[in-house]
């Protein structure tokens, strides 16, 4: 019996001879040494004429051969862990950028809209026009990123969780609740109030006011829901996932 191996100093095992071969490492991988196709190997083949080749490793061509390593497995493995790590990167993305997204929406309540119903409307139409001027660019650019921030956190989490799916999933509609609720009521009534003066105020101003503070109550609700439902689904589906394979080990 002749073995082909890496030349490690060994010629001899058992009954076998070893016929050792120039060995060398391979760039990011240093604890093991290799012997790389040579024609040197053709050469020892011919010499020892075997009856029957046994390659320790997957090879593409017709020979009796073993391997050690499930590359197929490894490399399902490893594209499920780098799934893994992009789904929790977009899912802090995500998160983050929800949290901001809630605080364009809360801060504006603290500060303003707790008290708007006792403005007179003098001070009301500056204050509003102020805050407009302030934060319509940013949140024209914030809230539509944030929510098309969530999309890669879904498509990673269908097959892999669906824990997080799901959260992610009432996360992304309460953020277009409030989009929608913005888009279609505050934005317009914000319009015309800047849009008013003293001389020119409506009959139902009060109305108009009160309603846009209705509303806000609304946008609110889905900035902070979906904050909420996105930290749910990265806070809770380790401990689910645990659970899930204690039973399967039962």
């Amino acid at each position: 019996m002749t073995i082909i191996a890496p030349d490690l100093g060994v010629a001899h095992f058992d009954a076998a001879n070893i016929r050792g071969l120039p060995e060398r490492t391979l760039p990011f991988y240093h604890t093991k040494r290799f012997a790389l196709p040579s024609r040197k190997v053709g050469l020892l083949l011919k010499e020892s004429a075997p009856d029957i080749v046994y390659v320790v490793n997957p090879c593409c061509i017709p020979l009796l051969a073993s391997y050690h390593t499930n590359i197929a497995g490894a490399s399902r493995l490893k594209m499920r862990g780098e799934n893994v790590v992009k789904l929790k990167i977009f899912l802090l993305i995500s998160i983050i950028l929800a949290v901001f997204s809630a605080g364009m929406y809360f801060a504006p309540y603290l500060a303003f809209t707790k008290s708007m119903a006792v403005f007179e409307p003098r001070d009301l139409i500056k204050i509003t026009e102020t805050l407009n001027g302030n934060m319509a660019p940013l949140m024209t650019t914030l809230i539509p990123i944030q929510i098309l921030a969530i999309f890669p956190v879904l498509l990673f989490s269908f097959r892999r969780s669906k824990f997080i799916f799901y959260m992610s999933l009432i996360g992304l509609m309460l953020s277009i609740l409030s989009l929608v609720v913005t888009v279609t009521i505050e934005v317009p009534i914000v319009t015309k109030i800047v849009e008013w003066t003293p001389s020119t105020l409506p009959n139902d101003w009060e109305v108009i006011r009160d309603r846009w503070i209705s509303f806000h109550y609304y946008r609110i609700t889905g900035g902070v829901g979906a904050v909420i439902f996105l930290l749910i689904g990265a806070m809770f589906n380790d401990n689910k996932n645990r659970r899930q394979r204690q039973m399967r080990e039962e």
